[in-house]
């Protein structure tokens, strides 16, 4: 009697695994299901992905010769000017706005592009150098670069400046950083 009661228990532990299983390997279609759309829906919109990079790189190029550029980069103790903080730009758009993925690009005085991305301020995940509009277009994702092309190219890039001079008068770095470029 209790050996059957002990196979009963045994073949419902069996039956359970096995829906289990089922269901983890549903979830694993659809995942990649998702990723293969993701795919598909980024190569579809690379042509306009390419025409947003080349606009994000030639401005980059004319801002990094300034003289805004070169006025504000004495100001800091970085060597670049971050022009854009986002979720994050080189994932599946999907899953890069989930709480803590952030990311920031800065532009360099040869008008290269910096990406770092991070998860809740821990050290940098991802870090990639962009110089041209292909590898700018095929590194990030077309909501990413379409959110940076806006930020650039409006108002809110003034903005953005103003609020990292108002923050960068408040680090004490700030003042270390303009006595010692100004001697």
């Amino acid at each position: 009697m209790r050996e059957r009661s002990l196979l009963k228990t045994i073949q419902r532990a069996k039956e359970n695994l096995r829906q289990e299983q089922n269901i983890e390997a549903e979830e694993e279609k659809r995942g990649e299901e998702k990723l293969k759309k993701y795919a598909r829906r980024e190569r579809d919109t690379l042509k306009s992905k390419l025409s947003t990079a080349r606009d994000i790189i030639k401005w980059s190029t004319q801002f990094g010769k300034s003289e805004i550029y070169k006025e504000f980069i004495q100001l800091t103790p970085k060597d670049s000017i971050e022009i854009y903080r986002g979720n994050w730009g080189h994932t599946l758009s999907e899953f890069s706005s989930n709480y803590g993925c952030v990311s920031e690009i800065s532009v360099h005085s040869d008008g290269s592009l910096e990406y770092l991305a991070n998860y809740k301020g821990l050290a940098v995940r991802k870090q990639i150098t962009f110089k041209t509009a292909e590898e700018l277009a095929n590194g990030l994702n077309h909501v990413y670069l379409g959110a940076l092309h806006q930020q650039i190219f409006s108002k809110g890039f003034e903005s953005h400046i103003a609020k990292q001079l108002k923050e960068l008068t408040k680090d004490p770095r700030f003042h270390a950083a303009s006595l010692r470029k100004s001697t």
